[in-house]
């Protein structure tokens, strides 16, 4: 009886605890071996997405409370469900944004590739929900998605008074920095460069940059993943002249990697990503840094 007692307990703690943030299905899963998913901390190397609705500000200046409400209870209510669909867990919702893990409190081998997919997935749930919103003449909105992975301490942090199962770590911090990034590199989906390297999957990607984020002190490889299921001759074209561009700039040879960037502009029109790079690039030419090393530093969040 004791026994009992105690296991329906532990069952009723685990689900009241990942209730609100794992899909029910899987809750009923762990539910059935609770001692594998202890509430302790604990370190753990894991995949962190930030997502954030980008015209935030401007949209909620628009709408009385309870219309911005529910619009944007219905935006975090899609997104999460790509992020459960993909074996992701939704830490948390930071007003607009999101916070999610992927390989706790499941653990998975594949948390690089299901991040990514999970991202895909939300710019594709997105492009929907914003064609509803053009027919309907309202405002569509943009996200910008950053992923990073790393070792962290995963557990319930917290007060006595209030305890929250969460991760804690350089990985939480650099994911959340790319993110910010994604509307300077005008990308959907930025991820760090050990994310990249941890892939399984064929998703299309590129590199964009290596830069050293505002409280860390080793330099990351910015890599771009790009929402297209198969890349055409343009697009293999473009990719390998941003590669080119991408080499001479890191090498200092700013003028022709201006050049490189712009043809890569005339290849691709709407690529933002490498027209931001071109006029970098022009300026870093008429002002060349001294101790250039081929890493862009960022002294900003």
């Amino acid at each position: 009886l004791r026994g009992y007692w105690w296991e329906g307990r532990q069952r009723r703690a685990l689900k009241s605890l990942f209730g609100a943030y794992v899909s029910p299905e899987r809750v009923e899963e762990m539910a059935k071996d609770p001692e594998r998913y202890g509430m302790e901390a604990r370190n753990e190397v894991l995949t962190v997405m930030f997502c954030d609705l980008r015209n935030f500000t401007s949209l909620s200046e628009t709408l009385a409370p309870h219309e911005l409400r529910e619009l944007i209870n219905l935006f975090l209510s899609r997104m999460s469900q790509e992020i459960a669909a993909h074996g992701g867990t939704v830490d948390k919702f930071i007003g607009d944004a999101i916070m999610a893990l992927f390989g706790v409190p499941n653990p998975d081998r594949r948390t690089a590739d299901n991040a990514v997919q999970a991202a895909i997935g939300m710019i594709q749930a997105l492009d929907l929900f914003n064609e509803d919103r053009r027919r309907a003449g309202d405002a569509v909105f943009q996200i910008g998605i950053g992923i990073a992975n790393g070792p962290v301490i995963a557990g319930t942090l917290g007060s006595p008074e209030r305890m929250n199962y969460t991760v804690i770590g350089d990985a939480v911090n650099l994911a959340s920095r790319i993110e910010g990034l994604t509307k300077a590199y005008g990308a959907e989906i930025l991820i760090c460069g050990s994310t990249s390297d941890a892939m399984a999957g064929p998703t299309l990607r590129r590199r964009v940059d290596v830069v050293r984020v505002k409280g860390q002190e080793t330099a990351t490889p910015l890599v771009q993943v790009l929402n297209r299921a198969e890349p055409g001759a343009a697009l293999n074209r473009s990719l390998a002249a941003y590669a080119e561009a991408l080499e001479a700039y890191e090498a200092g040879r700013f003028a022709e990697a201006e050049k490189g960037f712009a043809n890569v502009v005339r290849l691709d029109p709407v690529d933002a990503t490498a027209a931001m790079m071109r006029e970098r690039c022009r300026l870093l030419h008429l002002h060349p840094p001294a101790d250039w090393v081929g890493v862009w530093k960022l002294d900003s969040k």
